[in-house]
C-alpha cells in the first residue's frame, strides 16, 4: 500500500507539476501553461527509499477535453500516463483516477486559489476503498502564504504561493493519520516543489510516506 493512499489524496501532487499561463495585456501571470510543446522536468525523492527516487518529465499537449463541464488541458508524463488540469478563473482544478486498491474512481480536485490571501483554507472530500472497505477522508487546503521568495535547484522565484494540506480520516476505532504537505507554485512556472509528510495505521495498513518533489528546469514555450 506504500504511495497508494497518498498518492491518490494528496495527489495535488503528487499529480501536481504544472506551468505557466500566457500573458494577456497587463493580467497577471496564472500559475500554469496550457503552452503545446513547454516540458517541466522534476526530481521525485523518496526520503525512506532512494532505491524508489527517479526523475520525469511533463509535456504540455495539445489538445483539451471536456470532463464535469470543465476544459482540461492534457499533459504527457515521461513515466506513463496523462495528467488533466484547468483553470476556472482563479481556480486550479486537476482530475485523476484513483488506484484500483482504492475503488478506481475518479476525482476532481482543487488544488490552489491564485487571488486567495494567507489563511484562506477550503475544504474537500473523497470517498475510498481501503481493504473492501469505503471511506471518506477530507482534505483542508490553506493558503500558508503569498509573495514568497523560494530557491530550488539553484534559481530563484518570487510571488510564490504556499499551500499546504491536511487530510482527516473518518472517526474509525483504531485508524490514525497524520499528515504535514505542503507545495510552492510561483507565476509563469507553476510547481516548483512540494513536500509530503504521512503517517497511516488502520485498517490493516501501516504507511509512512517521506517525499519531496523540485522543479529541475523548465522550457515555457
Amino acid at each position: 500500500m506504500k504511495q497508494i493512499l497518498i498518492g491518490a489524496i494528496a495527489f495535488t501532487c503528487i499529480l501536481s507539476a504544472c506551468k505557466k499561463s500566457d500573458k494577456k495585456g497587463s493580467e497577471p501571470d496564472k500559475f500554469m501553461s496550457t503552452s503545446p510543446g513547454s516540458t517541466w522536468n522534476y526530481a521525485f525523492v523518496d526520503n525512506t527509499n532512494a532505491a524508489a527516487n527517479y526523475n520525469y518529465t511533463v509535456t504540455s499537449s495539445n489538445s483539451d477535453t471536456l470532463i464535469n463541464g470543465r476544459s482540461y488541458h492534457k499533459y504527457a508524463v515521461s513515466t506513463g500516463g496523462t495528467e488533466y488540469y484547468n483553470i476556472s478563473g482563479h481556480d486550479y482544478y486537476t482530475y485523476a483516477a484513483l488506484p484500483a486498491e482504492l475503488g478506481g474512481s475518479h476525482i476532481e480536485n482543487l488544488y490552489l486559489k491564485d487571488n486567495a490571501s494567507a489563511g484562506t483554507a477550503w475544504n474537500q472530500s473523497y470517498n475510498v476503498i481501503i481493504n473492501s472497505i469505503p471511506i471518506t477522508i477530507q482534505t483542508t487546503n490553506t493558503i500558508a502564504a503569498v509573495g514568497l521568495t523560494r530557491t530550488v535547484a539553484g534559481q530563484s522565484y518570487t510571488n510564490v504561493i504556499q499551500v499546504n494540506t491536511s487530510i482527516t480520516p473518518p472517526a474509525i476505532p483504531g485508524l490514525t493519520l497524520t499528515s504535514n504537505i505542503s507545495y510552492y507554485y510561483a507565476p509563469r512556472v507553476g510547481m516548483i516543489e512540494n513536500h509530503i509528510v504521512v503517517g497511516i495505521n488502520g485498517l490493516g495498513v501501516t504507511q509512512d510516506v517521506n517525499t519531496q518533489t523540485t522543479l529541475t528546469n523548465a522550457t515555457i514555450l
